[in-house]
């Protein structure tokens, strides 16, 4: 189920929306109903959404608020959970494509600091 929840969490779109809006408002902008309209048809990937934000946020003179994202996004982590191509042995997580074993730690901090983003994010909007 964490990995699971890893996974929505890093995927949902509204979260970098609100943070842009943040960012943006605070820089003297407007509010924006959409920050990261889809690309051809397709919606834009959490990495480029946070690589967008970062830049963003440096011009805003605020680039910290973009390293809770930073730390919790991992693409291949998030492939391997949305394509079930991963399997436990013992605690340790094992990936197919790329060919790599996530120690129980690693699984978990990965888990943790997406949960803790999305908390964070929740307390923003309060």
């Amino acid at each position: 189920m964490g990995l699971w929840l890893n996974g929505h969490i890093m995927e949902a779109s509204e979260p970098y929306e609100f943070l842009a809006n943040l960012i943006g408002v605070s820089a003297g902008g407007r509010f924006l109903q959409e920050w990261f309209p889809p690309s051809r048809g397709s919606p834009l990937s959490p990495e480029i959404k946070i690589k967008r934000l970062e830049a963003q946020a440096k011009k805003a003179g605020v680039p910290g608020v973009v390293v809770p994202m930073k730390e919790a996004w991992n693409r291949n982590f998030r492939n391997s959970i949305f394509h079930a191509d991963y399997s436990f042995h013992g605690p340790e997580m094992q990936t197919i494509r790329p060919t790599r074993i996530y120690p129980h730690d690693e699984t978990m901090t990965l888990t943790n600091r997406a949960i803790a983003y999305q908390e964070a994010l929740s307390v923003l909007r309060q």
